[in-house]
């Protein structure tokens, strides 16, 4: 047993001797988070699903170096990019829900006129939502990227804003 144990405390004792070698994860973190951030900051609005995909990779990428740095403004820039990722959700389910609802009415041609009358004012209200709701996105990409929560960004990663 006493060989088991000082095999295993030798083991991380190695283990902590190499990461001290190696670049510093809050480093390495602080690198990737800071790239991540400079590509959600500079997406086009116009593109939403590419913004979609920025932000969720931003938020993914934070949540799983959050331990490393203040719980508070961590959890405050998670709920900002969790709100804007959300919206950019709705937005891109509005999307796929309307076309199904055209590729559906256009294999029901000959359906009743009701029927199709119906589909379209069901379309044209979804649409309306996602409008409402894409309204909200510049002003939130804003706020992440240039606003409170690029400077609490920065404030976590130790930079200057």
């Amino acid at each position: 047993m006493a060989t088991l144990l000082s095999s295993w405390r030798g083991a991380l004792d190695d283990v902590a001797q190499a990461e001290a070698l190696g670049p510093r994860t809050v480093s390495v973190a602080g690198a990737r988070l800071r790239r991540t951030y400079a590509a959600l900051a500079a997406a086009d609005t116009a593109d939403g699903d590419a913004v979609r995909r920025r932000c969720a990779r931003m938020r993914y990428l934070l949540q799983s170096f959050a331990c490393l740095y203040d719980a508070d403004g961590t959890d405050q820039v998670l709920a900002d990019l969790g709100d804007l990722q959300a919206h950019l959700d709705v937005v891109h389910d509005v999307s796929m829900q309307s076309t199904e609802i055209t590729t559906t009415a256009m294999r029901l041609r000959k359906a009743d006129a009701q029927s199709l009358l119906a589909m379209g004012a069901l379309r044209d209200r979804v649409e309306a939502y996602g409008r409402d709701v894409w309204r909200e996105i510049p002003r939130q990409l804003e706020n992440v990227s240039t606003g409170p929560t690029a400077a609490l960004f920065a404030d976590l990663l130790g930079d200057t804003a």
